[in-house]
């Protein structure tokens, strides 16, 4: 990510972003998500509350809107590494993975902590108490960010 875009034909010069990123952040946030959503299924068994987010209670509606959230949480997380207070550090392949790693803790605390009880209870739905930092969701949430992390670092090497 260090090189300018003169030097890097990934980068466009109308825009500065990196595609190669953002591809990984898109890769990286279905393959993070499907790890992670395998915990929510099989290990929490709460992929039918994803759904209920959306009045929808079911595993496959959970699902669907789970890897939306994913690839959609991927991308934000690829262009927070272009924003320019991050951008002029031109992070490494270590770097980026430390980076998805926290970035995955910061969705466990706001995301899954905070706002997705505060949904579950604007929807009527059984929720837990605020803030909700379970330890499950924790673990899954590490998951989530250190798979996303590793496939954008792969990406940027690229």
């Amino acid at each position: 990510m260090g090189a300018t875009e003169t030097e890097d034909r990934h980068v466009q010069r109308r825009t500065g972003l990196d595609e190669r990123l953002f591809v990984g952040g898109g890769v990286g946030g279905l393959i993070a998500g499907v790890l992670m959503g395998l915990l929510m299924h099989y290990r929490m068994g709460i992929m039918e509350v994803v759904g209920g987010l959306y009045a929808l209670d079911s595993v496959t509606a959970g699902w669907t809107f789970h890897l939306i959230h994913a690839v959609l949480f991927g991308l934000v997380f690829v262009a927070a590494l272009h924003w320019r207070p991050f951008a002029k550090y031109g992070f490494g392949p270590l770097a980026i993975a430390l980076l998805g790693l926290a970035w995955g803790v910061a969705l466990w605390m706001a995301a899954a902590g905070l706002i997705m009880p505060v949904w579950l209870d604007a929807m009527a739905l059984p929720a837990a108490d605020l803030p909700n930092w379970g330890t499950k969701s924790g673990i899954g949430h590490l998951v989530y960010g250190g798979s996303l992390g590793i496939v954008v670092a792969i990406a940027s090497q690229f």
